[in-house]
C-alpha cells in the first residue's frame, strides 16, 4: 500500500446533509453538573444508540469546561430510536478524581459475539472497566484495569470489533485506542498513542501497538485492504507534541490485527486546530460500506487557530485523500464521536455552543445518501 499526501488539496464542500439534531446534554441552574465533556457514542447489540460524557462539577470558574474539575461523573443516556428521541441522564459513575486529578475519558466496544459491552474510564488511581449483559442497562462494579507500565489511561470514543476482511486471522478481536507515556519501543516522548486489546472477550487485555512519539488521543477504524499477516488497523491520532508544525493529523497503520505498526505519518489534508490552551484535538473516524464500496468518514473542527467549524471528511481510496467535506456546525465546537446508523447514514455527537465549544453536547443525523 502506498499512501501519497500533496500539500494541494482540491475539496469538494457541500451543503451539510444534517436531517436531525437534538441537544443531549447542557447544564441548568438546578442541575448537578456544570458542564459536559468527552462524548462517546456506540450501538449496542440490540441496536440502541448509547451516549457517555464526562459530567463535571465542584469547580469555581466553568467558562472553559475545565479539565481540572474535581469531580466527574461518568453520565450516559439511551435512545431506542436511533437518536429522534433520548431516554433520561443516567448517572453512572463517579470517576472518584481527586482534587486536580485528570480522570473521565470514556472508551466503549461492543462484542457481536458475545452481546457484551464493555465500557473503561480513567478514574483517580487508574483505568475502571465494567461490562454490560443487557445493552445498557445495568454495568458490573468497574474494577481496575492495568494492562502495562505505559498504558495511560483509554482514548475518548469507541472501539471495534475485528471482521474477517483479510481472512480469519483474529476475527472478534476487541481493541480500544489508549493514551501510553514513554515507551522503549519508539522515541522518547511523554505520550504515544497505543492500542489495547483481547481475544477473550474481555476477560484479558493487551498492550498492542504503540504510535509516533507524541501522538495522543486516538480512533481507530479496519480498512478493508489487506497487506500483512492480519486485518488492517488503521489508527488517527491527534498531533499533540508530535511532528512540527502541529495542527495536522498523525495516522498509523497496522498490518497485523493492532499487534503493531508498519506504517506512520502525518496527513497534511486532516487539519486540527491549534489554540492559546490546546494542541490538537479529540476526533473521530469511521467506516462506511454502501454497495460494496468502502468509506472511510473522519470527523473534527476543521480550523487551523480554534475549536469550530466541525465538518466531516470522507474518503473513497481507504483514508489516502479527503475530496468531499461537509459542515456539520460552523459554530465553536470541539470533541465528536460518529456511529454507523445504516449503509447511508450515521449518528455523530459533539461538543459545541454559542459563547464556547462546550456549551453543551448535542446529536445530530447525517444522512450521506447524495455523497456515497
Amino acid at each position: 500500500m502506498q499512501w501519497l499526501f500533496v500539500t494541494l488539496i482540491f475539496l469538494v464542500v457541500v451543503k451539510s446533509a444534517v436531517v436531525f439534531e437534538t441537544t443531549l446534554f447542557a447544564p441548568t441552574a438546578s442541575g448537578k453538573f456544570q458542564c459536559y465533556r468527552t462524548p462517546a457514542i456506540i450501538q449496542a447489540p440490540n441496536n440502541d444508540l448509547l451516549v457517555f460524557v464526562e459530567g463535571r462539577y465542584g469547580a469555581t470558574d466553568f467558562t472553559k469546561c475545565t479539565l481540572n474539575s474535581p469531580q466527574k461523573d461518568i453520565v450516559m443516556r439511551k435512545s431506542s430510536d436511533l437518536g429522534k428521541t433520548w431516554g433520561d441522564e443516567i448517572d453512572l459513575f463517579d470517576c472518584k478524581c481527586g482534587s486536580g486529578n485528570e480522570c473521565g475519558y470514556p472508551s466503549v466496544v461492543v462484542d457481536s459475539v458475545n452481546k457484551v459491552m464493555w465500557l473503561m474510564y480513567s478514574g483517580g488511581t487508574g483505568t475502571m472497566v465494567t461490562r454490560s449483559t443487557d445493552n445498557g442497562g445495568t454495568w458490573s462494579t468497574p474494577a481496575k484495569l492495568q494492562v502495562d507500565t505505559f498504558a495511560k489511561n483509554p482514548s475518548v470514543g469507541h472501539g471495534i470489533q475485528l471482521k474477517p476482511l483479510c481472512g480469519p486471522q483474529y476475527s472478534g478481536r476487541l481493541i480500544l485506542p489508549w493514551v501510553c507515556g514513554e515507551h522503549s519501543l519508539k522515541r522518547a516522548s511523554p505520550y504515544h498513542s497505543c492500542l489495547v486489546y483481547s481475544d477473550d472477550h474481555g476477560s484479558s487485555w493487551k498492550l498492542g501497538a504503540i504510535a509516533q512519539a507524541g501522538s495522543r488521543e486516538s480512533e481507530i477504524i479496519q480498512l478493508s485492504t489487506c497487506n500483512g499477516t492480519g486485518q488492517t488497523v488503521y489508527t488517527s491520532e491527534r498531533n499533540y507534541a508530535g511532528p512540527t508544525p502541529h495542527g495536522e493529523r498523525l495516522y498509523s497503520i497496522s498490518s497485523d490485527s493492532g499487534v503493531s505498526y508498519s506504517v506512520e505519518g502525518i496527513d497534511k489534508q486532516l487539519v486540527e486546530p491549534v489554540t492559546p490552551d490546546w494542541i490538537g484535538i479529540v476526533a473521530s473516524i469511521l467506516t462506511l460500506t454502501n454497495n460494496n464500496k468502502e468509506y472511510v468518514l473522519f470527523s473534527d473542527p476543521d480550523s487551523n487557530d480554534s475549536r469550530s467549524n466541525l465538518t466531516i471528511k470522507i474518503s473513497t481510496d481507504h483514508a489516502a485523500t479527503w475530496p468531499t467535506s461537509m459542515v456539520i456546525d460552523s459554530g465553536p465546537s470541539s470533541y465528536s464521536d460518529m456511529v454507523a446508523l445504516s449503509s447511508t447514514s450515521i449518528g455523530i455527537t459533539f461538543e459545541q455552543g454559542t459563547t464556547t465549544a462546550y456549551d453543551d453536547i448535542k446529536y445530530a443525523i447525517v444522512d450521506l445518501t447524495l455523497y456515497l
